[in-house]
């Protein structure tokens, strides 16, 4: 029996190529694959990493989004890609764990906010609820206090929220432009961690921060295209930071 290959369609590209294009999109904050594939048509060093020469023809600029959708959507590959250049990292030493710093920053929805729809939900429930009933019954009952009747916790309640019709997962402002902010029962270990902090000994350490994570932010959001994302969806914006972050790295 012959097997023949049909000519008509596109000719297939290693998938290492098209996350190679991601990696120089995020590392240098190019602003869409299409302009991705622009520079690379025209840039040697580009080409080189890719494994092209110069007159080899670079995919068109919608091969990756085909991609993602059919191949990487609902796959762990850019958290995959991403520890294992941590890892790479740790095992050539550049990577101390003594001191662990956290923090947290806004990436701008790609949503127009003057499109949106009204809807009825259910306001988010406590994660590990039933075990975190029983940890704070247990801690009011340590300290003489009644534990919380079971129908406390639930009680299901609703909200009105706006949704965008761009991009449904973003989040859109609250009407003063305030939050409410509860205070947790446990809320004294949290003030005692935050009063470790002026501690000589930790002060020395705690002003490593903004030379570290928020410096990291800073660069992701000024050179890398985090301040907005021109992507739609938590799982696509998961995919940008996690390429961004294993770039910088």
């Amino acid at each position: 029996m012959i097997v023949m290959y049909s000519e008509v369609g596109r000719p297939s590209i290693d998938p290492v190529i098209l996350v190679k294009l991601t990696f120089i999109q995020y590392n240098f904050g190019i602003r869409s694959m299409r302009k991705t594939i622009e520079e690379v048509e025209t840039n040697m060093a580009y080409r080189w990493f890719l494994g092209y020469g110069f007159h080899d023809k670079v995919p068109h600029f919608s091969t990756f989004g085909k991609n993602y959708e059919r191949r990487f959507k609902d796959t762990d590959l850019f958290e995959q890609i991403f520890y294992r250049i941590l890892i790479t990292a740790a095992e050539r030493k550049l990577i101390c764990a003594k001191h662990i710093f956290v923090d947290s920053t806004h990436v701008k929805a790609n949503a127009n906010k003057r499109k949106f729809e009204k809807k009825i939900v259910r306001k988010e429930t406590r994660a590990y609820q039933g075990r975190l009933q029983d940890e704070i019954n247990q801690d009011r009952e340590n300290h003489g206090k009644k534990p919380f009747p079971p129908d406390k916790f639930d009680k299901e309640e609703t909200k009105a929220i706006k949704e965008s019709t761009t991009d449904p997962e973003s989040g859109t402002e609250s009407k003063d432009y305030q939050k409410v902010v509860t205070r947790h029962i446990w809320q004294a270990y949290v003030e005692e961690a935050d009063h470790l902090r002026h501690h000589q000994d930790v002060k020395l350490i705690y002003a490593k921060r903004k030379e570290t994570i928020e410096r990291v932010f800073a660069d992701a959001k000024e050179k890398h295209g985090m301040r907005w994302t021109t992507l739609r969806g938590l799982k696509k914006l998961s995919m940008q930071t996690m390429l961004t972050f294993a770039a910088i790295n």
